[in-house]
């Protein structure tokens, strides 16, 4: 299948910019599990195994966009987030800690419940070779 044959939906498109930096309340409304995924090396560092990865869906109920004519809460996402079994940092340790605490039993779906106070911060990003 070429995404390039599919047909277009046809809705508008519409810009919701991005959300401001800062702390805001957030909850998790969606996990989605990308695979096992290849990792490549840092530097001249030999390759690092593959692990899982997940991208992290949260919805921040006080940062309000148009989408077609209807206030809704904005959605930040955080993507290719490595989930390697005993780590403790990270993005997903942070995540964990930030929703449960140290009352994690490794349930990923039990982390969708709850409110939490996701920092946004900008950045750019390093085109490299």
């Amino acid at each position: 299948m070429n995404i390039n044959d599919l047909p277009s939906s046809g809705g508008k498109k519409t810009n919701f910019g991005i959300a401001e930096e800062g702390t805001a309340l957030a909850r998790l409304v969606q996990i989605i599990d990308l695979g096992v995924q290849e990792r490549k090396a840092w530097g001249n560092d030999d390759p690092k195994p593959p692990c899982r990865q997940f991208c992290f869906t949260f919805e921040l109920p006080n940062d309000r966009i148009e989408v077609d004519d209807e206030s809704k809460p904005r959605w930040q996402w955080l993507n290719n987030v490595n989930i390697i079994k005993g780590a403790e940092r990270g993005k997903f340790f942070d995540i964990v800690k930030a929703i449960k605490g140290s009352d994690f039993d490794g349930d990923i779906s039990t982390l969708a419940a709850g409110a939490l106070m996701l920092t946004i911060e900008h950045g750019t990003i390093k085109q490299g070779k």
